[in-house]
């Protein structure tokens, strides 16, 4: 059985978690992992269509080359790149979500010692860096709930939407 600690937090209204797990119950080293949580809602109409999970590695170990390279996902301040990208589907959730992280033994950098502080850093000036690409236009998960319920307040009857926000229409 494995074991793993798993912190979670925001910054500038940006989701993030951080790992720490070993890979095997005799394995003496701790391994580490950061991932962001984003929407593409949460960013500037300009670059939401570049948020992707279409994923290519090189060779193992090495940093995503993402289709296409120069996204803005894969240009942000990664622990030496982006290792790991995944939509994830939530049931009657309005919004897509992504999770984009980086795995710091993909560099084969068993020697280093990393702790949780260290990974702080980095998250805080990854998430600095997506400010700085999206120009500080950000909005938070709050924010995006807040502005769908707008969109779609509560009626006495029970309706469903699909992601993009457009109702399901029940059959009856």
């Amino acid at each position: 059985m494995r074991h793993k600690d798993v912190w979670h937090g925001t910054h500038r209204e940006i989701a993030f978690e951080i790992n720490r797990f070993k890979f095997s119950e005799e394995d003496k080293t701790d391994r580490w992992t950061f991932y962001l949580h984003l929407s593409p809602e949460q960013f500037p109409e300009s670059i939401r269509d570049a948020m992707q999970t279409e994923i290519t590695f090189l060779t193992y170990g090495s940093r995503i080359e993402s289709l296409p390279y120069e996204s803005w996902v894969n240009s942000l301040e990664w622990h030496c790149g982006l290792t790991f990208a995944e939509e994830i589907i939530k049931k009657d959730f309005p919004f897509k979500m992504f999770k984009y992280g980086c795995d710091y033994q993909h560099y084969w950098d068993e020697g280093k010692y990393y702790c949780l502080k260290e990974l702080e850093i980095d998250v805080k000036a990854c998430i600095d860096s997506l400010y700085v690409r999206c120009g500080g236009e950000v909005k938070s998960r709050d924010k995006l709930w807040k502005e769908f319920q707008e969109r779609f307040p509560k009626t006495s009857d029970h309706r469903r939407f699909k992601f993009d926000g457009s109702p399901i229409e029940d059959s009856k």
